[in-house]
Parts: structure tokens; C-alpha cells; sequence
């Protein structure tokens, strides 16, 4: 009970370094790496505050390391997360999807099935199926197929199929944006990162484990 006790004080501690550590790597866009010194001496502190004198020793030392741990780790990946939601927050999440985008994708579907049936597609000079994204980029047969499939579909139908596309765009935003999260915060480690997280833990097992007189 106690090991919990002093888990819980050392992230109190900690947490008090990691706050200045999102606040700088947020607003200054920097790491400062002595910060996470900083942190394992709080986590110490808080360590040593809630246990008492005779029971400093190994055991309290460690809950100081892993409280300081935890925190230099999640103060890092919470400043990489609102670096990135502010970047994605410049992409528009609220749009509509039209009719022609539906076309759009019904008109990729006739061009697959025209081209492996051998029939001949086409298209305006310089355009494929890659770059065609409206109906000028497409040939004027295969855009009237695509229109004629689309609105042979039943009008109730066809607005549960505009609902699911945009469903579906938000939801490959939003795992874009973890992605993206996940690959920077792992792009955030280099080897002086070693050293600071190194200086952190040994200076939170010091101080949280070693009794005053030591």
C-alpha cells in the first residue's frame, strides 16, 4: 500500500516538471532536455514527502523512477499530440459531400470494369485515373454511365451512401492524425534524450530512495 502511496506523490511531483515541459514544448515548440532533470527531482521529492524516514531505501527509490518515467513520457507525447491537432485542425473535418462526389467515385468503378473488358476509355489529353477528380477530367461516355448508375439509385439510397463517404473521410482523418502522432512522438527520441532521461532517473532514485543523512 504504501509502494502506491509513494507511486501517486512522485507523479504529483513530477507532474509539476511536466506541466513546464508541455508549456515550453508547446508555445517554444523546443524540448528543453534539463527539464526532464527537473522532473525526476520532483518525482523524488514528492517520493520522499509521503514516505517516511525509514522507509527510504530501494523500493521508494523506484516508485520515484517510475513516476518520473511516466511523466517525462506522457509530457512528451501530450506536447507532440498538440503540435499535431493544430496542424490537422487547419484541414476542414466539416464538409459535405455532393452528388458529383459520388459520381466521381462510380465513374473510377466504369473505367476499371471498361478497361479489363478490353473496351477502349478515352480520355483528355493528359488526364487519368489517378489526376480525374470532376466530371471535365473524364470522358463524356464514361461520366454518362457513372451519372446514369448514380441516378438509378433510390434517392433515400443515395443519401445513406453521401452519409457513409463522409463518415469514412472523417474517420481516415482522424486515423491520419494518430498515425501521424504515433511516427512523431517516436521521431521525437534521439540520443540526448539518453542522457536527460538517464540524469532524471538517477537523480529521482537519489533523492526519493536515499534517506537525508545519506
Amino acid at each position: 500500500m504504501s509502494f502506491l502511496k509513494w507511486l501517486a506523490a512522485g507523479f504529483i511531483g513530477a507532474a509539476i516538471g511536466g506541466a513546464v515541459w508541455v508549456g515550453v514544448g508547446y508555445f517554444a515548440e523546443a524540448e528543453v532536455g534539463y527539464i526532464a532533470w527537473g522532473i525526476g527531482l520532483l518525482a523524488g521529492i514528492g517520493v520522499r514527502v509521503a514516505a517516511d524516514e525509514d522507509d527510504l531505501g530501494m523500493m521508494s527509490g523506484f516508485a520515484a523512477i517510475i513516476s518520473a518515467s511516466a511523466v517525462i513520457f506522457l509530457s512528451k507525447y501530450l506536447v507532440v499530440s498538440m503540435l499535431v491537432n493544430d496542424a490537422m485542425g487547419e484541414i476542414p473535418t466539416d464538409f459535405e459531400v455532393t452528388p458529383n462526389d459520388m459520381i466521381v467515385g462510380i465513374a473510377d468503378e466504369v473505367v476499371t470494369e471498361w478497361e479489363t473488358a478490353g473496351k477502349p476509355v478515352n480520355w483528355p489529353p493528359g488526364m487519368t485515373i489517378d489526376e480525374a477528380s470532376e466530371e471535365v477530367h473524364y470522358p463524356k461516355d464514361v461520366w454518362a454511365e457513372a451519372s446514369n448508375r448514380w441516378n438509378e439509385i433510390p434517392p433515400e439510397e443515395q443519401r445513406n451512401q453521401m452519409n457513409e463517404r463522409k463518415e469514412a473521410q472523417q474517420q481516415f482523418i482522424e486515423g491520419l492524425s494518430e498515425t501521424i502522432k504515433e511516427q512523431a512522438f517516436e521521431e521525437s527520441f534521439n540520443g540526448f534524450d539518453l542522457l536527460w532521461f538517464g540524469l532524471a532517473a538517477l537523480t529521482a532514485f537519489r533523492v526519493g530512495g536515499s534517506a537525508l543523512d545519506d
